[in-house]
């Protein structure tokens, strides 16, 4: 009688072990299931932009290492885009006169450059028409970012965001 009461907790515990994995493999289907559909509707409502920037000071050697089509990352990991254009120029100074106004001069120092361009980049157009990168990342004008290229690191300015045609 006893070999019998074991042999049905036994299959008891073996039925309470299948039930639970049934239930286990329902929620991983499900949660899958959603997690695939948002990344589906994120992937077809992704839309291409040109992002214009300015960088107001860059070694002219850093400068000289950005290439077109070279990456550009945000710190935080996420990629921004790549290099569409970009042309560098003479830094520039803003200093205040003595009216209390302001005036610009070239920097004085002939390795400091600016750069501005176009970067090429990919995202999701958010409901308050901002550009969403990663589905996260919400790049604005008048933002300044700090990015890295594979040889270079500096600080630039979102000029505009514009849908690439």
């Amino acid at each position: 009688m006893d070999d019998k009461k074991r042999t049905d907790q036994i299959k008891g515990l073996f039925i309470d072990i299948l039930i639970i994995l049934v239930i286990l493999g329902c929620i991983v289907g499900i949660v899958l299931t959603i997690f695939t559909r948002v990344n589906t509707q994120n992937v077809r409502n992704q839309r291409n932009f040109h992002i214009d920037y300015t960088v107001e000071r860059i070694s002219a050697n850093a400068g000289s290492t950005i290439e077109f089509s070279d990456p550009v990352w945000l710190d935080g990991g996420s990629q921004l885009g790549t290099f569409q254009t970009m042309t560098l120029g003479q830094a520039q100074l803003i200093l205040e006169n003595g009216e209390g106004g302001f005036v610009t001069e070239a920097h004085p120092d002939d390795n400091v450059r600016s750069m501005t361009g176009k970067i090429y980049a990919t995202g999701i157009l958010s409901a308050n028409n901002t550009l969403l990168l990663d589905g996260k990342v919400e790049i604005l004008p008048g933002q300044t970012l700090s990015v890295h290229t594979k040889y270079a690191d500096f600080v630039l300015r979102i000029d505009s965001v514009e849908p690439a045609s």
